[in-house]
């Protein structure tokens, strides 16, 4: 009956006049033999009135929910755990089924009520459902042997459907879980859970589906794709392909005597180059017949499957078809599907999921088969498009596989629904829209709902303006850790709004210079500026020592940053941002930002770099110079499968990517109610839980690693998970839920291991399965700040409150400064370009009297270029206090802050003139922009306000230091070097901020003195391709105070000031050569 409409239309479009005998207080689940049958050869108007009656009382309690002893059940759930299915495990049994009530949906529930009270979205982050896992002992295959994915660690390089190596970006052991072979049609199977995913054919189209949907589904129907040949290198071989074919050939065909087979030799020929299988494959098969077709069926004489296996392996490594009939072996390189045979239940067995790092997120396992790297937000979606009528709901994703996974979901459910709730569709397109409704005889559409998706395509301006427009009433943000989900959002987000409300659910889950040539997938050289993402680049494969053709994830938007200009031995040259990493063969201690890369600015003469010679081939090639070359508009990207490229010849890293990508996400956590989106209620885990793992704040909706569907939940009834006693009814509901304290046991326990063996991995298991919002947002960049700090620290400011005063400044009388408070935005981080007016941050108000320039204070400045409107740099100003008093709380802290590009950059100099006059602060600035010595230069301030960077640099950084301008510092790979080491001192060092009862000191890191929260961000971000505009300006701040700590300039003490005024009032009485003195009447003489 999956073609009535008309029954759950009729009724949401005319429910008012509707009139119920709603008396049932059960879970349709829970009623039994009570429910009315249904024919099904009838329609919904010729039922009998009694399975009328009871479907509409359903229908009622899925619009406005049930309260069930006191307690109300969400429409949403009600819907979810009595109607919603997806496959499940019943016993060894593979079945459509109800979703189960854990203590998951439970909590989504609540924020669902709570978002509707308060006509708000919901934003949720935290632990993903890692759940597609194999069998830990199925078999990966890397260059050097094959490996059980059990014992895969991250970094592992395995092969993919193309045949080409990919890095294992993620591990996730998933315990003892249920798990199926598969067996396909040539005999080849795989041990996997249900919900691992398979890219399969079914009815023409290629698909992305779980075991379990593949299962409820006519899976003998569907096809997987055959592996192309594996890109082993060239192997030594104890006896030539062709020779050893022929000997396999002979024995088999029955014309040649017995052999020893030795399984040793065997692997070391699956592990050949693709040459020297196909000169094996070649030969087996002109051994039985003079000719290769491609299309082939060979009559064995002798049966041995050891030696059958072996062969049939060479063509299944070598991207061919190969299956044993009886006495036949059939082959064919024309066959590019394998059908599934047969899916059964295997038992439950420990199993392991991983992700690979390729766009197709394939990758091979046993016997050479291709396989596959969210149900509440699928459920919703349904739901509110079953229950309204005639409005839009979107799927938003960055990615095709994201959306594809959401798609799945949703179709399986939509076709698993009751007789009453089934609601035909007119369009079925699920990478476009989907319509629910009917076509009259005249084929006129009656559209009941409309499910549109949409990828934004990263982010990206252009897909961000997709989700614009439109009625929606249901908005599904999918993986939004994964792209800049604030476009999107920003630009759909009226359509959401009526009357001042927002109507509906929104829930969201989950660097080179211009003119370096880099090189087209397809070999053709190409300026950067001029790539596009669809042309691919050519990357570089360490491991294998040769050239490939990779896709590019992401291109940055073009930015100015300092750059420098590197010059080899050979003349090569290759201008870029000064933090851009270089493949360099002997690093000498100096850190890296990747293995074996070093930033640009760290190079040094004689360096030995990897370059690339006009064949091809790698070579060694010596750094001659590395000279500063001021700032420069940047190129940056992502390339997919080695994440390098060839620059000019250069062998080089990317380093763009991820981090960028989640600030939009980590944005909306921190400060929900700003964008629309309801605080988090964490009385909702605390009660469920002794020792909290999370820390209590104002964020979006997080769900911690102990709710995982990794980990194992207890089943109990509702009335026992709530805590109310005499409740008959909800002792019959059973709810599954998470063991908080043994679960964290078991993630600190893995995360200890970790930490000491890999500290990448380490990261990444943090982010995947998070004890606190703060393990969210980590990354696994190289990043020498302590990160968790930051994090902390910033959320901590914005639950507080931003610190200081957001003032427009002007000068008054002298050198004092006046203010007003000021509604201007700040510059956020990262900038996205163009201007902006910014305010100043006063944190610490300047003193009263003003321009007194006695060291107290010290002023720093990172510029921009004025005449480039179009980058992500701000200008940026800091005051920083230094230790001058004892407990004086804002020593060594920035008291005043000033991130700004306004229009005319005579505003910003101004500005910062006013600051450094008021707080007494000379400035030192880096000199690769001039424009605030030019300013001041025609005010004739120059030397009086700016540094002299020649020589500080001389004193605290190189004897001998010189600069062609003197007035401030040169960015020099020394200076930039002392400059970031010295904040990162700053942020680690220990600092006293207290005692305990017995006298002991209490410690924090220095990073909590920081008021800024942009520069938080970007410490948090830092990396390979990160703007850094605060950090510098800050770095020089810190340069300063520490010169004059050791020039020993500090500000004079009251005596001294005394001592100066008397010495002032003798000059003023000393009048042409001769002293006055003024004696006392009543001194003795």
């Amino acid at each position: 009956m999956k073609l009535r409409a008309s029954s759950i239309s009729s009724f949401v479009m005319n429910f008012n006049s509707f009139v119920m005998n709603f008396n049932s207080k059960e879970l349709y689940i829970n009623m039994g033999n009570d429910i009315p049958l249904w024919n099904d050869l009838y329609s919904y108007e010729e039922q009998d009135d009694d399975v009328k009656q009871f479907w509409e009382n359903e229908a009622m309690k899925l619009l406005n929910g049930v309260t069930i002893n006191g307690v109300f059940i969400h429409p949403w759930l009600y819907w979810h755990i009595n109607f919603w299915k997806m496959m499940i495990d019943v016993g060894d049994d593979r079945i459509p089924g109800n979703s189960q009530l854990r203590d998951n949906e439970w909590m989504f529930a609540e924020f669902l009520k709570q978002a509707e009270e308060e006509n708000k979205g919901i934003f949720m982050f935290g632990c993903r459902r890692f759940g597609k896992a194999l069998l830990d002992s199925e078999i990966l295959y890397l260059e050097d042997r094959e490996k059980m994915i059990g014992n895969i660690v991250v970094g592992d390089k395995i092969y993919d459907d193309k045949g080409n190596l990919v890095e294992v970006v993620g591990v996730y052991p998933q315990g003892k879980v249920t798990t199926y072979r598969v067996v396909f049609e040539d005999g080849r199977n795989v041990i996997c859970c249900g919900n691992h995913q398979w890219r399969v054919n079914h009815g023409g189209k290629w698909h992305v589906r779980s075991l379990r949907a593949i299962a409820g589904l006519d899976y003998k129907s569907m096809s997987i794709p055959v592996g192309e040949a594996l890109n082993y290198p060239t192997a030594k071989l104890p006896v030539p392909p062709s020779a050893y074919a022929s000997m396999l050939a002979a024995y088999l065909g029955g014309y040649g005597g017995d052999m020893f087979f030795d399984k040793y030799v065997c692997k070391k020929f699956l592990r050949s180059s693709i040459d020297q299988k196909k000169d094996f494959i070649e030969n087996f098969i002109r051994s039985f017949r003079n000719v290769v077709t491609g299309e082939e069926e060979l009559t064995l004489s002798h049966i041995d499957m050891d030696v059958i296996n072996f062969v049939q392996r060479m063509f299944w490594a070598s991207g061919w078809y190969a299956k044993l009939e009886g006495n036949k072996l059939i082959l064919s390189r024309n066959r590019k599907e394998l059908k599934i045979r047969s899916i059964s239940i295997y038992g439950k067995e420990h199993a392991t999921c991983i992700t690979v790092d390729n766009d197709s997120h394939l990758f091979l396992t046993t016997n050479y088969i291709v396989t596959h790297n969210t149900a509440i937000m699928s459920s919703l979606l349904a739901r509110n498009a079953t229950m309204t009528y005639n409005l839009t709901h979107n799927v938003i994703g960055a990615s095709k596989e994201d959306l594809a996974n959401m798609g799945e979901y949703l179709e399986f459910g939509l076709d698993n629904l009751p007789p009453y709730l089934t609601i035909n569709r007119t369009g079925n397109d699920w990478t476009k829209e989907v319509v629910l409704g009917t076509r009259n005889i005249n084929n006129q559409r009656d559209v009941h709902a409309r499910i549109r998706i949409t990828n934004v395509d990263d982010g990206k301006t252009r897909g961000s303006l997709k989700t614009a427009g439109g009625t929606p009433y249901t908005s599904i943000y999918d993986e939004v850790g994964k792209f800049p989900v604030l476009g999107a959002w920003l630009a759909g987000r009226p359509a959401h709004m009526m009357h001042g409300r927002m109507r509906g659910v929104c829930l969201m889950a989950g660097c080179c210079c211009a003119g370096t040539i880099v090189y087209k997938s397809n070999g053709e050289p190409c300026r950067i500026e001029d790539l596009k993402q669809e042309d691919g680049i050519i990357g570089f494969d360490v491991e294998n020592h040769k050239l490939i053709s990779q896709n590019i994830e992401w291109i940055k938007s073009p930015s100015f940053k300092s750059c420098f200009r590197i010059v080899t031995n050979s003349n090569r040259t290759l201008e870029c941002s000064f933090d851009h990493p270089i493949k360099c063969e002997y690093p000498n201690g100096r850190d890296i930002l990747y293995d074996g890369y070093v930033s640009a600015s760290k190079l040094i003469k004689g360096d030995a770099i990897w370059t690339i010679d006009n064949n091809g081939n790698e070579l060694l090639d010596y750094v001659e110079s590395v000279d500063s070359i001021g700032e420069r508009k940047v190129y940056n990207l992502t390339a997919s499968d080695t994440h390098t490229y060839i620059a000019n010849g250069i062998i080089t890293h990317n380093t763009g990517g991820n981090v960028e990508k989640s600030q939009d996400a980590q944005k909306i956590m921190n400060s929900p109610d700003e964008y629309g989106f309801i605080i988090m209620n964490y009385d909702i885990l605390n009660k469920r839980v002794i020792k909290p793992t999370w820390r209590i704040c104002k964020s979006g909706c997080f769900v911690p690693a102990q709710m995982s569907h990794a980990y194992e939940k207890k089943e109990t009834t509702l009335d026992k998970y709530l805590g109310v006693e005499n409740a008959p009814g909800l002792k019959k509901i059973k709810i599954k839920v998470s063991d908080f304290d043994k679960n964290t046991g078991i993630i600190k326990s893995r995360l200890d291991e970790l930490v000491k063996k890999d500290r990448a991995l380490y990261v990444q298991e943090r982010m995947a399965f998070p004890l606190s919002i703060d393990d969210c947002f980590l990354n696994t960049n190289v990043n020498r700040f302590p990160v968790e700090d930051a994090l902390k620290h910033k959320s901590r400011l914005l639950e507080e409150g931003r610190p200081g005063k957001i003032v427009d400044i002007y000068q008054t009388d002298g050198m004092k400064m006046g203010y007003h408070f000021s509604d201007k935005q700040l510059a956020d981080y990262p900038f996205q370009g163009g201007n902006i007016d910014a305010p100043v941050v006063i944190y610490e108000d300047p003193p009263e009297e003003g321009g007194v320039f006695d060291y107290t204070y010290v002023s720093s400045l990172d510029p921009y270029k004025a005449d480039k409107a179009d980058t992500d740099s701000v200008g940026v100003f800091y005051v920083l206090k230094r230790y001058v008093k004892i407990n004086d709380p804002f020593a060594y802290c920035i008291v005043a802050s000033y991130a700004s590009r306004p229009p005319s950059s005579d505003d910003f100099c101004r500005n910062c003139e006013i600051l450094q006059e008021t707080y007494g602060a000379k400035c030192l600035m880096e000199n690769a922009d001039r424009m605030y010595e030019f300013y001041l230069t025609r005010r004739n301030k120059q030397l009086m306000l700016l540094e002299d960077g020649e020589r500080l640099a001389g004193k605290i950084i190189r004897a001998g230091a010189r600069q062609n301008n003197k007035l401030g510092l040169a960015p020099t790979v020394p200076n930039q070097r002392m400059l970031f080491n010295t904040v990162i001192q700053y942020c680690w060092e220990d600092v006293v901020v207290g005692y305990d009862d017995d006298g002991n000191e209490i410690t924090q890191k220095g990073i909590y003195r920081i008021p800024d929260i942009e520069l938080l961000d970007e410490i948090i971000a830092f990396g390979p391709g990160v703007n850094t505009d605060r950090i510098i300006a800050f770095g020089h701040a810190l340069l300063l105070a520490k010169y004059y700590d050791d020039m020993g300039y500090m500000p004079e003490s009251t005596t001294q000031k005394e001592n100066q005024k008397k010495r002032e009032r003798k000059k003023i009485e000393q009048v042409k050569g001769f002293t006055v003195r003024r004696h006392s009447p009543y001194k003795m003489r």
